[in-house]
């Protein structure tokens, strides 16, 4: 069933698809008064995207013969130049011989629901381009903590893949070192309750061969419209080396306090 958005045509199977009828809407779809198209100054076979002409016109026909009703997708070229897709839904007409001699329906203009899908495309390219080509280690975890996303240089920093993690709990003695696990829980917490909108963690990850990195961690939480948190995202940077050159500094300066008191005495 068609929508008040939609316009109901009817084309005779002639080689311009010449129209029988158009109904109001189709001058905002093509550009074109309906009375071009009816008067036969302009046809439906003549807007067709040129690079989508032959492919349509083939499957159409492969469809009519199908004898059932369909639904085609393409692209037409509006009068100010541009270009918009077309949806289709239409039945054939046959003669008293069984010949198909018109076909009818509807059209629906799907130009911004296909503009959106291909922006939401784009997008969900650079994401996944900036997800895998991070230096930092990039972790995406369900509202229950689970490990849902690994990068590459997660493996890398940890050894871990993401068949190793995928499904198990960031909040685990074997991820993260038991004496951690409060502080980051309590930090992944707030997130997933929308206390905080940032987080910003220093903990300690276990690798696959054992070895222990101090981490740091930058985290935001992703929430539907609703406000509830759908996922976690952490990006994660080994500071092992930091931590190693503050805790040595710590040492030195504790043993020249020590030593001048020492003198002192």
């Amino acid at each position: 069933m068609s929508d008040a958005s939609s316009v109901t045509y009817r084309f005779r199977l002639d080689s311009d698809l010449s129209a029988e009828h158009l109904s109001d809407g189709a001058e905002r779809l093509t550009g074109y008064p309906n009375a071009d198209f009816t008067a036969g100054s302009v046809h439906w076979g003549a807007i067709l995207h040129p690079e989508d002409q032959t492919e349509t016109a083939s499957t159409l026909a492969d469809l009519i013969r199908a004898e059932h009703p369909f639904q085609l997708e393409y692209r037409i070229r509006h009068a100010d130049g541009s270009t918009r897709w077309v949806l289709q839904h239409g039945t054939s007409s046959r003669d008293s011989q069984g010949t198909p001699t018109a076909i009818e329906g509807y059209l629906t203009d799907l130009t911004e629901h296909r503009r959106a899908a291909e922006d939401l495309a784009e997008t969900k390219q650079r994401l996944e381009a900036h997800f895998e080509n991070s230096p930092l280690a990039v972790v995406e975890l369900d509202p229950a903590r689970r490990i849902i996303r690994w990068s590459a240089a997660g493996e890398g920093l940890f050894g871990w893949t993401l068949t190793d993690v995928e499904g198990r709990r960031l909040l685990d003695p074997a991820l993260v070192l038991e004496e951690d696990l409060d502080a980051v829980a309590a930090s992944l917490n707030d997130l997933v309750a929308g206390t905080r909108r940032r987080a910003q963690m220093l903990f300690r990850m276990r690798c696959k061969d054992s070895d222990v990195r101090d981490v740091e961690a930058f985290g935001a939480a992703i929430y539907d419209a609703r406000g509830q948190a759908k996922a976690l995202c952490l990006q994660i940077l080994d500071v092992s080396e930091r931590e190693r050159w503050t805790r040595g500094l710590h040492e030195s300066e504790q043993r020249l306090r020590w030593a001048l008191a020492a003198g002192g005495g």
